[in-house]
């Protein structure tokens, strides 16, 4: 099993929200983390983008995804 730290910085700009529907909405957050697995450290960039509904007055995450634009092993 490999080791891993990570620590995940949302890039200036912040949320992206894409829309609003009922007690649905969706956004994204740009997102860059950086850490070390095994003892090499890497740069990765992405995105998260979650779908929350509105349940008894609080939004609850139904559903989220990530994806990778870039990523680095670092020297």
């Amino acid at each position: 099993m490999s080791a891993l730290s990570a620590t995940c910085v949302t890039r200036s700009g912040g949320l992206r929200i894409f829309g609003v529907t009922g007690d649905l909405i969706h956004f994204t957050l740009p997102t860059r983390w950086s850490g070390v697995r095994d003892g090499a450290p890497f740069k990765e960039l992405g995105g998260w983008t979650f779908v929350q509904v509105r349940e008894d007055d609080r939004w609850r995450i139904r559903s989220y995804g990530w994806a990778v634009v870039e990523f680095a092993w670092e020297a």
